[in-house]
């Protein structure tokens, strides 16, 4: 049987993510915040990877800041040397001070049963398809984690890892593509 499982090919809709109708959105990862996030440098290395990752696919990344004067500024880690653009905000949700979007948003950030949840659930309230990089996202007590994500399956938004999302945005195990992820991932 082939790939679109018995559906005409011109029927059949991908499941994968086009990398053309996408954008990650950083939300929060800032200096004074991430040394209190549970288990900090595993979530910090995700978030690198996936942003390692959008740039190499040509994936706009926008980075949300709240009140940056506070609590720091984005991590040079997740800041630099790839294009993005930086928005500040002083809400908890970020969704009113984003530039206009692609269909679907990728979100990591700090924390997740506030300023990701939020930010989270005004997106997909405005028809955004959402996926939330479970892995790269963090809170202070990992308990509010484990709810924020459960919340979101109930209400069937997407959660997946980064290396999951990694893979499927890469059609073959071979080629320079291949390498360059291979090598974020490792």
């Amino acid at each position: 049987m082939d790939a679109t499982f018995g559906l005409q090919p011109s029927k059949a809709k991908s499941w994968r993510l086009d990398v053309s109708d996408a954008a990650l959105l950083i939300i929060d990862f800032q200096q004074r915040l991430l040394p209190a996030i549970a288990d900090f440098s595993r979530v910090l290395a995700r978030a690198k990877a996936i942003t390692q990752a959008a740039a190499l696919l040509e994936i706009p990344i926008i980075i949300s800041e709240h009140v940056p004067a506070k609590l720091g500024y984005t991590v040079p880690e997740l800041a630099g040397p790839h294009p993005c653009k930086l928005v500040e905000k002083n809400t908890f949700s970020a969704a009113d001070v984003l530039p206009s979007l692609p269909s679907v948003v990728l979100v990591i950030g700090l924390e997740t049963h506030i300023c990701v949840r939020q930010t989270v659930y005004d997106l997909h309230g405005a028809g955004k398809r959402i996926i939330v990089l479970a892995d790269a996202c963090g809170t202070r007590d990992p308990v509010n984690h484990t709810l924020a994500l459960e919340e979101f399956r109930a209400d069937k938004i997407s959660i997946t890892s980064t290396e999951a999302m990694c893979w499927e945005c890469i059609p073959r195990a071979e080629g320079d593509l291949f390498r360059k992820m291979l090598a974020i991932l490792k």
